[in-house]
């Protein structure tokens, strides 16, 4: 199955992401910070990432864009996921390379779906 990481700094949404993609039978490697998530990127291959853009140390739309500078990830999937709702922040994100963007709160019904289109998995 998949590999999926989860980048938020809030512990309580981490644990409903990764409840949510397990259910649907996908690896889970979760990060509290942009720092993490490297570490984990260096050492675990990875198929999406799924990105909060409020965090401490680097911010959601910096990581991205670190992302993409690098040709290692410029072709994976990272869905920004954020309570964020601003047309601003949504350009913004799409311009530093987010593959979707997505608003808190979302059904788990539609993140799976949106999951699996970004993985090219048929819908069950």
């Amino acid at each position: 199955m998949p590999n999926i990481l989860v980048v938020d700094d809030e512990p309580v949404s981490l644990m409903l992401l990764d409840a949510i993609l397990r259910r649907s039978k996908y690896e889970v490697m979760t990060a509290l910070s942009a720092q993490e998530a490297r570490s984990l990127l260096e050492t675990e291959p990875i198929d999406l990432i799924i990105l909060d853009l409020l965090m401490p140390d680097v911010d959601g739309l910096t990581f991205l864009q670190q992302l993409r500078e690098n040709e290692k990830y410029q072709h994976l999937p990272i869905i920004v996921f954020t309570a964020v709702s601003q047309n601003r922040v949504r350009q913004e994100a799409f311009q530093k390379g987010a593959t979707t963007f997505l608003t808190k709160p979302i059904s788990s019904r539609e993140l799976t779906r949106i999951v699996n289109t970004h993985l090219q998995i048929p819908a069950a």
